[in-house]
């Protein structure tokens, strides 16, 4: 990605706009199709299995068994990001590229 936010959005207007793809799912499937956003689940005690949950009404004292989901993939700290980003725009080659990328990811 050599885009940083604001350039993906002007390039991407329509990324997240998902109504049109559910609404084409709905008509393929001719089922009912819930959905939840991210946004919307993500305090709730399984994130975004927790709606899953409720669909498939298992019961509070089968929740009780599950362990709670561990956040993953959260967004990383804005200076690593435009690390990355200058990284991603820089000429070095594919494997220069991916040693500087574990290295400032610690890995």
């Amino acid at each position: 990605m050599a885009l940083d936010f604001e350039e993906f959005c002007a390039a991407n207007p329509a990324a997240a706009d998902f109504a049109p793809v559910i609404e084409a799912t709905r008509a393929v499937l001719k089922s009912p199709v819930e959905t939840a956003s991210l946004e919307d689940t993500a305090s709730t005690p399984f994130g975004p299995a927790t709606p899953l949950l409720d669909l498939m009404e298992v019961p509070a004292e089968r929740r009780a068994l599950l362990d709670p989901p561990q956040h993953m993939n959260q967004r990383r700290d804005p200076a690593l990001l435009q690390a990355l980003l200058e990284l991603n725009r820089s000429d070095m080659d594919v494997i220069a590229l991916k040693a500087a990328k574990a290295k400032l990811l610690g890995r």
